[in-house]
């Protein structure tokens, strides 16, 4: 488990790096990225695992994961290294796609070895404990980014120069990936073994919980923070004196987010576990809804002071998030491999269209027939959409905890 979260956490700097730099107003115009791009780029490697995520689950029954499993993660760091190489619209999506490939087989590899390493009934304190150590990597990747393309004007050397870094330290991740599943290989998994996955009404609630939480966490709010930043700060923050890019900030704070999963997802995992999955779900939708409707209401006058505030909300948001998908991903692991390939599907569809629907309504926002109030508060139409799905979210997992009678006699 530690060496296979260790793998995936090397792996994932160079996605999260993306995440950072093609948010910002001004890194769009460098790289000539229209609005839609954006949501383009941000989405194309989750649609294309909508595919890959069935073909992973497949090939590692197959043939021998670990091998599988270290070339991806050579794969995943020529990747890196290719967005350095050509920083143009159709070869970083070609780079996203790819990118979406490798980390199907990343996720299922990494999540069928934390799952067959550790006890049934510990299985919340083990996804959080592998996701958290993944997101040590997308921490790192962020920070990178941030720093190394922090310049007052964008720069295409500090652009190359990042990426080039973290294809080279992507390398690295070969080492742990190969020893990852020693020991493991060969045996009977039990995370491969068919179970009793109940009624399909109740895995459709799982399905649409998922989908809820990927759209809104990864796709909505993550994917446009940089955006929200500029809106309520303008391209500089000025704070005693000294002059900090937007970019710099909006890697901080994803940075930040990505400290909440390495921290908070053990931590969140075991909570889940004493008081029961579904009961903890119900709590984390209801404080997650919570939050996005006081970030609705406050978007509306989106001062440099109420952003300040609002992103000490969205952190909170984060930890929401975080357990919510600790504690999902186990529920859903619990039922076995083709459960957990379709959940993570699901999450992934939800991941994929967040960012394309954001970035495509921020681009329409400006419209003749849209109100004037929405052009100058675009940040509200990402709370208010997200408020309305985390609603839904609620009512599927409230409906979950009062009905659902589990098969396996797990709460």
């Amino acid at each position: 488990m530690l060496l296979a979260g260790t793998a995936a956490a090397i792996a994932i700097m160079a996605d999260q790096a993306i995440y950072v730099i093609v948010q910002i107003p001004a890194w769009q115009d460098f790289l000539d990225l229209s609005l839609i791009d954006v949501g383009i780029l941000l989405s194309a490697n989750r649609f294309i695992r909508l595919l890959t995520n069935h073909w992973a689950e497949r090939l590692v029954h197959k043939v021998n994961a670990t091998a599988v499993y270290v070339g991806v993660l050579v794969l995943a760091a020529g990747v890196a290294a290719m967005y350095g190489t050509w920083p143009i619209f159709w070869m970083l999506l070609v780079g996203r796609i790819l990118w979406g490939l490798c980390w199907s087989v990343i996720r299922q590899v990494g999540v069928m070895t934390s799952m067959d390493a550790s006890h049934e009934s510990k299985t919340g304190s083990a996804m959080g404990f592998y996701s958290g150590l993944a997101r040590v990597g997308a921490v790192v990747g962020m920070l990178i980014a941030g720093w190394m393309c922090k310049g007052k004007e964008p720069q295409m050397q500090a652009f190359r120069y990042c990426f080039w870094l973290i294809g080279g330290l992507s390398l690295l991740a070969v080492i742990p990936g190969s020893l990852a599943r020693r020991g493991i290989e060969g045996h009977h998994s039990e995370f491969r073994r068919p179970r009793e996955a109940g009624s399909v009404y109740h895995k459709h609630g799982l399905l649409i919980c998922g989908f809820v939480v990927g759209f809104v966490g990864v796709g909505l709010i993550v994917s446009t923070m940089g955006f929200i930043l500029d809106h309520g700060f303008g391209n500089w923050l000025t704070i005693g004196g000294m002059v900090i890019s937007i970019t710099a900030i909006n890697g901080a704070i994803l940075a930040m987010r990505q400290g909440v999963d390495a921290a908070g997802g053990p931590i969140l995992g075991g909570i889940v576990d004493r008081m029961g999955h579904k009961r903890g779900m119900f709590m984390l939708f209801c404080i997650g809804t919570g939050i996005l409707l006081a970030g609705l209401a406050m978007s509306f006058a989106l001062t440099a002071t109420m952003t300040i505030i609002l992103v000490g909300l969205v952190m909170v948001f984060f930890v929401c998030a975080t357990g919510l998908q600790v504690t999902l991903t186990a529920e859903a692991g619990r039922h076995g491999s083709k459960v957990y390939s379709q959940f993570i599907t699901a999450s992934d569809f939800g991941a994929a269209c967040g960012p394309l629907v954001a970035w495509t309504m921020l681009d329409k926002i400006e419209a003749d027939f849209v109100p004037e109030i929405l052009k100058q508060n675009a940040p509200t139409v990402i709370f208010g959409v997200g408020t309305i799905l985390f609603l839904i979210g609620t009512y599927y997992a409230f409906d979950r905890m009062r009905r659902e009678v589990p098969a396996n006699g797990h709460a």
